[in-house]
């Protein structure tokens, strides 16, 4: 992605809950650290975030709040990086 030369809209889908006996939460501050370092080495034009908008997948995924997202579109646009939030 980084070939790109920031030419690209980086989408991302936060969500959280259990699945196959498995706790998962992309929106945690160990996921955040991990991934926020990678988006700004790719240096999108802009990142789409968005939650689950229909009925999850599977059972016991959630939705996250949309003041939550822009908490996360916040800390994302502190380092520079613009964000659009689709909740």
């Amino acid at each position: 992605l980084e070939m790109f030369d920031g030419n690209l809209i980086l989408q991302i889908l936060f969500l959280r809950g259990h699945y196959n006996e498995h706790y998962i939460d992309n929106t945690s501050e160990k996921e955040m650290a991990a991934w926020l370092p990678l988006v700004k080495r790719i240096d999108p034009e802009y990142v789409m975030m968005y939650t689950i908008d229909r009925e999850a997948p599977a059972d016991g995924l959630e939705k996250i709040r949309e003041t939550e997202l822009m908490e996360i579109a916040a800390k994302i646009e502190k380092e520079g990086i613009r964000t659009k939030v689709y909740a």
